[in-house]
């Protein structure tokens, strides 16, 4: 089934309701397939906040035969409970050459955690050969080239970002499992409390927590090990979507989506993440992030 995203602008100047086939959102790389429209929507709530709570995005790069890895999923684990609603993490098991054997899965593994995605956001980042490494709001700290850090530095660079706040808010209704079809679908709203210059992008990926499997650590192999928020898959491109319009002080952007789900993964245990971020050559800075679960 192919994906399907609907995206609609809304601002304070609609006052009516208007519809058109809209061609000028950029595709960049191109999904294939996707119908894409845009409209006036005069239900939005306007929002007079200034600023909002900002919520990180850390993205960790794992592997089942990697030894040092639990310690770093030991530290994400105790970041948020210091830190309890303001960090989201995505386990990504990545299937890049460059980690050789530490990224395949045992021949017990019941199901591979490896996807095409957290190969593609790897590349994108020029992740080296080495796990556990993370990504904190796809930003490079203290005079680094690369985004990716090293778990010894987590803590450092959390203490940086955790107080800044944000001019955007995502909220999310009908985010919705269908059995019959084996989709999940639902709607987001991106508010921005201030205007920007340059346009944002926007990705919606799916992780599940809860996947029993090994897990090689220091101690040896944990055949019961609980892989948490690992990246499925992205629902469109894992460089996003670019959301086209006029970014004045209270515009909402309203994105629906509709995405297949593999049998394998357990609805219950899933969970969207959505992240705005700058596009613009090698900033991928991360403005907002949310997750939502799965009814």
């Amino acid at each position: 089934m192919k994906n399907k995203i609907i995206i609609v602008f809304a601002a304070a100047a609609f006052l009516f309701a208007c519809k058109e086939r809209y061609t000028g959102i950029d595709l960049t790389p191109p999904v294939v397939g996707e119908e894409l429209t845009v409209e006036g929507n005069p239900n939005f709530e306007a929002d007079s906040a200034t600023s909002y709570t900002k919520v990180m995005l850390l993205e960790d790069f794992t592997g089942e035969h990697c030894l040092n890895c639990p310690d770093g999923h030991a530290k994400i684990a105790a970041f948020k409970v210091a830190y309890p609603n303001r960090i989201v993490s995505v386990g990504i098991h990545s299937s890049a050459t460059v980690f050789g054997l530490i990224a395949k899965p045992m021949d017990v593994s019941i199901q591979d955690l490896r996807t095409q995605d957290g190969t593609d956001v790897g590349e994108m980042f020029h992740v080296p050969g080495q796990m556990p490494l993370g990504i904190f709001n796809r930003k490079a700290f203290g005079g680094d080239t690369l985004v990716i850090t090293d778990r010894n530095k987590w803590a450092a660079y959390l203490v940086r970002e955790i107080d800044k706040k944000s001019i955007v808010k995502i909220d999310s209704t009908e985010v919705k499992y269908d059995a019959s079809l084996g989709t999940i679908s639902g709607k987001i709203k991106v508010h921005y409390a201030a205007a920007i210059a340059d346009s944002e992008y926007i990705s919606i990926m799916v992780i599940e927590n809860g996947i029993i499997g090994p897990q090689e650590s220091i101690t040896g192999w944990n055949l019961s090990y609980h892989h948490e928020h690992i990246l499925r898959k992205y629902v469109y491109a894992h460089k996003g979507i670019k959301m086209l319009g006029n970014y004045t002080k209270g515009t909402t952007f309203s994105i629906k989506f509709n995405s297949t789900m593999d049998a394998k993964w357990k609805p219950e245990n899933c969970k969207i993440v959505v992240f705005t971020h700058k596009q613009k050559g090698t900033d991928y800075y991360v403005t907002q992030v949310r997750e939502f679960g799965v009814k």
